[in-house]
């Protein structure tokens, strides 16, 4: 009796051992926007930081010293590149460029999971493409998912190319509009999959702000007139 309950208590030990490695191994849309929120908080956090470095830098350089000044000037931008690059890194598990407006991932390290998520935008900024060889690293060879928005409009040539269990792409849009991106690489044997959109915190912009106080303008003096 006293084997039997040795082996079961194993059994159930080995089996929430593997709960938890497959739990580590997932990456959900919700811890994924969980960093993309925490990212942008670091990057806000970051550009005040490095703004008041640079003030610094022009108060500096106009009271004291020129060169002072620019010292710290210079000091504000590696600040600002360095941290933001660590952070993008640590939550995001990424690299971009910024070209014409819009951002172009060059690198994804991932978190040795096996999905992997390419946010839309970050920050105010829309992603546009998934840039040659950018899933190329060691970090990378447990991804099975990949998920992309759908304001990439190119894929660049052996993006997956450190991808050895790569099996799906989930699309965030339409067929109609992913048959309409470039694609670079050769995606045979690879599943696509057309999802709803992601839960992106809402976009607020100026016009949106104007149209919102333009209707409770008018909510408030309906309103005062059924008064």
């Amino acid at each position: 009796m006293k084997l039997w309950d040795m082996f079961e208590k194993k059994k159930k030990k080995s089996e929430e051992t593997a709960e938890l490695v497959e739990q580590d191994r997932s990456y959900s849309e919700e811890e994924f926007l969980k960093n993309l929120a925490e990212f942008e908080k670091a990057y806000l956090a970051t550009v005040i930081m490095a703004g008041a470095i640079a003030a610094a830098g022009i108060a500096v350089a106009v009271l004291i010293k020129v060169s002072f000044g620019l010292m710290l000037a210079i000091a504000a931008v590696l600040f600002y590149i360095g941290t933001v690059t660590n952070i993008l890194h640590s939550k995001l598990g990424l690299a971009y460029t910024t070209l014409s407006g819009a951002l172009y991932v060059t690198e994804y390290y991932g978190k040795g999971k096996e999905e992997a998520w390419i946010p839309r935008r970050i920050m105010w900024i829309d992603v546009r493409s998934v840039e040659d060889e950018a899933f190329d690293h060691e970090s990378c060879r447990e991804i099975r998912v990949v998920h992309l928005p759908k304001t990439i409009n190119h894929i660049g040539k052996n993006i997956f190319l450190g991808c050895e269990n790569i099996s799906r792409i989930c699309f965030e849009g339409s067929p109609e509009e992913w048959d309409a991106i470039e694609k670079e690489t050769d995606l045979d044997g690879i599943e696509i999959e057309f999802f709803s959109v992601v839960a992106y915190p809402e976009k607020k912009n100026k016009k949106d702000k104007k149209e919102k106080k333009e209707k409770k303008s008018k909510k408030d003096k309906k309103a005062q007139e059924n008064k």
